[in-house]
């Protein structure tokens, strides 16, 4: 089967439209949170996706990729993996030479 055949779906909860006034019945749907997947989720489902790997290669992987996007990221890049787009984000203000995070 290819790729583009699995079809996933998202759960989703209607939910007034807060930045509308002139609508009182728009609503946007908002997503339902299955839950948090840290990095030990993500190498138990590329396992699941392709048992041959070994645990310590896959994980050896996704170390180094963490560490090149920092790098890319805290040096001004913004980094598009193909599915999703990261920059840095500066928030605070400066008075005068000081920048109050």
């Amino acid at each position: 089967m290819a790729t583009a055949d699995i079809k996933y779906r998202l759960n989703a909860q209607l939910a007034d439209n807060t930045v509308t006034v002139d609508n009182k019945n728009e609503k946007i749907a908002v997503v339902v949170s299955a839950g948090t997947a840290d990095k030990q989720r993500l190498i138990s489902e590329i396992m699941e996706v392709n048992p041959g790997l070994e645990r310590e290669t896959v994980e050896a992987v996704i170390n180094l990729e963490q560490r090149v996007l920092k790098k890319l990221i805290l040096t001004g890049f913004r980094v598009n993996t193909g599915l999703y787009s990261v920059a840095a984000k500066l928030t605070g203000v400066v008075e005068g030479n000081v920048w109050d995070s």
